[in-house]
């Protein structure tokens, strides 16, 4: 027991012992600290007082003295010149940090790389300037983030693709600069089958395809429809938005950034820092939405969003109709796209959010395809039509009265009209005439009481249902087929109803 006192008395008193010598150590650093910041000021102040002053004693009488006084008077004119460049610096330094903050808050970068960015861009961009200024010329920052997706480094491709999906978000046109370079491209679409990889990298490549993919044709791309189909890993709950081991991508940090940069960056971080606190004071009733915001977009995080911007990407290549093509010859794709539609769980699970996303993203794609002309469209169509459970799945979901399925009830009425167009398909006469009542029934629903948002999407819906039974009345051959001449009276009257009130 006195032994391990002992030892407590010695640890002790060398802690006591090491603080007291390293009083003189901070008292250095504090005072060149107070040098390094008041220095400039104290140089300007001793130098103009001394040129005003003049007192360099009796130099008159000795003649090895005669150039004292204009030497002294060039040296401290010199070291207000240097004290005039140095707040010149210093304005023009915290003038890029303001810039810098600025831009991050405009452009609604993130803290976690934003920053550090701009910084990045800021010094390259002076770099090339000093080697050669014409090199600068039409340089901005969104080309920038496109020659950094197309870098080896993959620190610099992260940065570049998180850039490029905030422009995205923010309504820029980056089409036109990233559609004529095939390989940048092609290096992103590759990006989508890296199963091993961060999986944030993977999100932001999706995201970026998906908005070019309308303009892509997968012919000109090897192996890409096969990256996008892991994108749509039915192996994973189309509902799981758990954040994996590896959602968030490892901070590498440079052995090249200068102190600069990082001045930079500490000095921006604090401006958001007070600005932060500025809107907490400010705007304290708003934090509630903002939180209420913060989780529902956390909704969409996670595997989910794989499998939303891999059916948001088909959606858009199905546009062309030999995607199209090649998008239903694929093996093992077109049932991973058709999953929802033949879930026995789908109506089951149709108020869980993140479920309707997918099947809403799913039967987009599917709608896109039965629509492609010739033999593709005509074979899915039957495909579909043959499925008792595809065809009741369709019809469980015009029976949902909530408005979380409007968008979903607007997907299913386009596929089953498709479906009862198509005078090949074995739909029952049952079947059809169920279609068209439902169709009516949504048609001639009142919206009036609901909400902005949902009135919206209501109106949208009565529209789709008003015009698959115009089309409709027009081509299925029904033995009661006055029903469907009263239905179209019904419309014509509802439009025109609906004109005069406008």
């Amino acid at each position: 027991m006195s032994d391990s006192l002992m030892t407590a008395l010695w640890v002790q008193s060398v802690l006591v012992i090491a603080q007291i010598l390293s009083i003189p150590v901070l008292v250095a650093v504090l005072v060149a600290a107070i040098i390094y910041v008041f220095g400039p000021v104290a140089c300007i102040v001793l130098s103009v007082w001394r040129i005003r002053q003049r007192d360099y004693g009796n130099t008159g009488q000795d003649d090895s003295k005669a150039n004292l006084v204009p030497a002294l008077d060039i040296f401290y004119s010199l070291v207000i010149c240097q004290g005039a460049l140095f707040f010149v610096w210093l304005v023009i330094h915290y003038a890029a940090i303001w810039i810098v903050a600025s831009f991050c808050e405009q452009c609604k970068l993130t803290e976690k790389w934003g920053r550090m960015t701009i910084v990045q861009y800021l010094s390259e961009t002076r770099t090339k300037c000093w080697k050669d200024p014409a090199s600068i010329k039409g340089r901005n920052f969104i080309n920038y983030a496109v020659e950094l997706v197309g870098s080896e480094s993959q620190r610099d491709y992260l940065s570049g693709a998180r850039m490029l999906d905030t422009f995205i978000k923010l309504g820029a046109d980056v089409m036109p600069l990233l559609l004529p370079s095939r390989p940048k491209i092609q290096k992103l679409i590759d990006t989508l089958g890296w199963r091993s990889s961060d999986r944030e990298i993977r999100e932001l490549a999706a995201r970026i395809i998906a908005y070019l993919a309308g303009d892509i044709h997968l012919s000109q791309f090897p192996g890409a429809i096969q990256c996008i189909s892991t994108l749509l890993d039915t192996n994973l709950p189309y509902w799981n938005n758990q954040q994996g081991p590896n959602h968030h991508s490892p901070q590498i940090e440079s052995k090249e950034d200068s102190n600069v940069k990082y001045g930079l960056i500490f000095g921006v971080k604090g401006i958001e820092q007070r600005r932060k606190e500025g809107i907490r004071n400010q705007e304290g009733d708003t934090q509630k939405s903002e939180l209420d915001s913060s989780i529902h977009d956390s909704k969409r995080d996670g595997w989910n969003e794989l499998i939303l911007q891999g059916l948001a990407i088909l959606e858009r290549l199905a546009l062309d109709q030999h995607n199209c093509r090649d998008i239903c010859s694929t093996p093992g794709l077109l049932p991973k796209i058709m999953a929802p539609l033949y879930s026995k769980m789908l109506i089951k699970h149709i108020n869980a959010s993140a479920w309707a996303d997918v099947v809403n993203g799913s039967l987009k794609v599917v709608h896109r395809l039965m629509r492609a002309p010739g033999r593709t469209g005509r074979r899915l169509r039957r495909e579909i039509a043959s499925s008792k459970q595809a065809v009741s799945n369709l019809e469980g979901i015009l029976d949902q009265t909530n408005n979380a399925s409007l968008e979903l009830h607007i997907r299913a009425i386009e596929i089953l009209t498709e479906l009862a167009f198509d005078l090949h398909t074995n739909l029952s006469k049952e079947t059809k005439e169920n279609i068209i009542e439902k169709q009516r029934q949504i048609f001639l629903t009142d919206d009036q009481g609901k909400e902005e948002e949902s009135a919206t999407k209501f109106t949208e819906l009565k529209v789709t249902a008003g015009k698959a039974l115009v089309l409709l009345s027009g081509r299925i051959t029904l033995p009661d087929r006055k029903h469907l001449c009263v239905y179209r009276e019904q419309i014509q009257s509802h439009c025109s109803a609906s004109h005069r009130n406008a």
